[in-house]
């Protein structure tokens, strides 16, 4: 579909800046906590030092077992806006909470364990504002370890209807790296209760619908990788999710009559599934094993590789890892063969089904 049609669907936001009183902030900063002792300072400290001052930073413990409450309120600087759930409520139930709390026209995401670039807020704002028709504007990250050590870079796509397209197949804006516009998230309901572990996903889906997403092509924020991250622990409900979210924002856009051509409208089937193709289970766990392995972490990746195994077998890059895996954990030759013995009866089970 050519832009110039496509461009009738979209809302502009129509607001530049932020359209509170001039005494309160341009800028709310919305930042989740549960039990994140261990970088909490680190995050804080790079959001109090942005060149662009004009924000609150709204940290919202949410019922956090740890020091994370004492450590948010040893600092005193007067931007600094403290809510203490009084259980743990969920991060998507926080979320709109901080939604609901902001003062500012613009919100930036902002987790306690990553690290935002002195300038990322300056950019974000300058770039909100000379475009009044993007509602939401993420940035390239640098992706860190434990110990802040950059050993990659996350690339997304910064074309507004390019992301729009490419949001059929992933979620391509890091979510603690955007600033968006308050009423334009608050106009599409904000975050959704029901897509647990891919609320991100679903409200970059509901939003492409409606308004233009971008993202700067500079690497603004850290973020952070590590084993306790919520993407590896809940990698399969996380999945199955996004394929939810998928599929109703499909269902969505053709109501809206703005599929085009080249959007993809179905998931992948039982042997793109068994082969690790894009957008599965088996990829999904490849790009967590390439991360570790990137990360120094043999270990872990070894242990992907093992649950991975099971999931597509027929996947050349994940049978590979598997047999690496199997001579650094010492798989007993009977494991092996096990294996061996569960992708043959697989094979011939599943060509009774579909052509291989």
């Amino acid at each position: 579909m050519p832009r110039s049609n496509t461009a009738n669907f979209l809302l502009k936001p129509n607001m530049k800046g932020s359209t509170a009183r001039a005494d309160e902030p341009r800028v709310s900063v919305v930042m989740p906590v549960f039990n994140g002792e261990k970088f909490l300072g680190q995050a804080i400290e790079s959001i109090l030092h942005q060149t662009y001052t004009d924000f609150e930073l709204l940290i919202i413990n949410d019922g956090s077992t740890d020091s994370s409450l004492d450590i948010a309120q040893a600092y005193t600087d007067p931007r600094v806006r403290i809510i203490n759930n009084d259980r743990n409520r969920g991060l998507i139930n926080t979320l709109n909470l901080g939604l609901g709390l902001a003062q500012g026209g613009y919100i930036a995401r902002m987790d306690s364990d990553d690290l935002a670039s002195p300038g990322r807020f300056a950019i974000q704002v300058e770039f909100l504002d000379l475009h009044s028709e993007i509602a939401v504007v993420g940035t390239w990250v640098n992706l860190i370890d434990d110990g802040d050590n950059v050993f990659s870079l996350w690339r997304m796509p910064t074309d507004s209807y390019a992301i729009r397209e490419a949001l059929l197949e992933s979620c391509w804006l890091c979510h603690p790296s955007v600033m968006f516009r308050k009423k334009a998230v608050l106009a599409v309901g904000g975050y959704n209760p029901a897509a647990l572990h891919a609320e991100d996903y679903d409200l970059w889906l509901r939003m492409s619908e409606r308004y233009l997403l971008a993202n700067i092509p500079q690497p603004l924020l850290g973020y952070r990788m590590h084993t306790e991250q919520v993407s590896i622990k809940k990698i399969s409900a996380q999945r199955k999710m996004a394929d939810r979210c998928r599929l109703a924002s499909i269902e969505r856009r053709r109501k809206l009559k703005i599929l085009t051509e080249n959007s993809r409208v179905e998931l992948p089937g039982i042997w793109q599934r068994l082969t690790a193709a894009p957008t599965t289970l088996g990829d999904d766990y490849m790009k967590w094993i390439n991360l570790y392995n990137r990360m120094k972490r043999p270990g872990k990746a070894d242990e992907l590789a093992l649950s991975a195994i099971w999931h597509s077998p027929f996947s050349r890059k994940i049978q590979r890892a598997f047999y690496r895996a199997s001579k650094n954990m010492l798989l007993t030759p009977e494991q092996l063969r096990a294996f061996r013995w569960y992708r043959h009866k697989l094979r011939a089970l599943v060509s009774k089904i579909i052509p291989i």
